[in-house]
Formats: structure tokens, C-alpha cells, sequence
């Protein structure tokens, strides 16, 4: 356990943990792409409702070297439970969290690049504005890493409620790439 003058950690939770065993470095760079891209989906849906639920906690995402999720509270907030406990009831609620999330890796599409490419707003409603708008109506969060692009959400709103968010990356990665893709 940490401690600085204003905060102890009080949870840390890797999202590494639960990837599996005797991986090879493939599989070890696509589990480290699922652990990012879980870790944003909490950041953005999970995150703010346990802030309001609980507001003497500090939520934050800390992946320098590992993914892992830091639960911060007040030093002295006058709990008498154990840490242990906490802990405990902290990894239930994170796995509980995750139980239904999953993570779909869209490929190698220069994800960048593709960013970069897209514009803020866009009349036809293909902007970056209008993903984000999106992202929130699904609860669906749209990672771009590096290479990779990851949508990351509810297994039934991925494959029934995502063909928007779909069609807007392909239609920019035609642009740029100039080729026909379907993600």
C-alpha cells in the first residue's frame, strides 16, 4: 500500500490478470490491446457513475507499464473496514463491470492516420462530434490505438446497434486507403 499526504490506494486491479496463461507474443500484444481497450470503456461509461455513487473515491486508469485501475480515497475517511475487504468488493464490482463488455479489434487499419483524417464536424453527420455522440447513445467506446481500432461494449450492441459507427471508420479508411473494406 502507497501513501501520500492527501490519498492511500486503496484497490489497484490489473486487466492484464484475467487474460489468460502460456501466450505467445502475438496473443500477448492483442490481450494488452483488449486490457487498453477495457480499461477506456471504464474510463468513459463505468468510471463517472461510480464517481457520483461514490465521491470520496478517485477513479483513474494508470497503464504505464501494466493496465490497472487505482481506487484512491481520503487517507482518513473514518472506515473501519479492512483493506482486504475492499479489495475484495472492489474486484467484484470491476469484474461485474467487465462481465458483458467485450472487446472487438477492428485490425491493422492505421488508426492514426485514420484520426487525423476525420474531420471534427461533417455535414452528412460523419464527423468526429457525431462518433462521440454516438459513442455515448451505446454506451460504446471506439479506441484508437497506435495501429489497431477497437470497439468496446455490450456483445449485442457491438453486432446489432454498431453499423453507423462501422460505416463511418470505413468510409474514411476507403478515403484514405482508397479501397473497400467492411468492418
Amino acid at each position: 500500500m502507497a501513501a501520500n499526504n492527501d490519498a492511500a490506494v486503496v484497490f489497484r486491479y490489473s486487466l492484464l490478470q484475467d487474460g489468460g496463461g502460456d501466450a505467445d507474443q502475438r496473443d500477448a500484444a492483442s490481450q494488452h490491446r483488449t486490457a487498453l481497450g477495457r480499461a477506456a470503456w471504464l474510463d468513459a461509461f463505468w468510471f463517472p457513475t461510480q464517481q457520483r455513487k461514490h465521491p470520496h473515491y478517485k477513479f483513474q486508469v494508470d497503464d504505464q507499464t501494466t493496465i490497472s485501475i487505482a481506487v484512491n480515497s481520503a487517507a482518513n475517511n473514518n472506515d473501519t473496514s479492512s483493506t482486504s475487504s475492499k479489495e475484495t468488493d472492489w474486484t467484484k464490482l470491476v469484474q461485474s463491470a467487465l462481465k458483458k463488455i467485450i472487446v472487438e479489434d477492428l485490425g491493422d487499419l492505421a488508426a492514426q492516420e485514420l484520426w487525423e483524417n476525420i474531420p471534427t464536424e461533417d455535414s452528412d453527420g460523419r464527423g468526429r462530434n457525431d462518433l462521440e455522440q454516438l459513442e455515448k447513445q451505446l454506451s460504446v467506446k471506439v479506441v484508437f490505438l497506435e495501429k489497431h481500432i477497437l470497439l468496446v461494449g455490450a456483445k449485442a450492441k457491438l453486432e446489432k446497434k454498431c453499423l453507423v459507427i462501422r460505416n463511418v471508420l470505413s468510409h474514411y479508411y476507403w478515403r484514405l486507403k482508397g479501397k473497400q473494406i467492411n468492418l
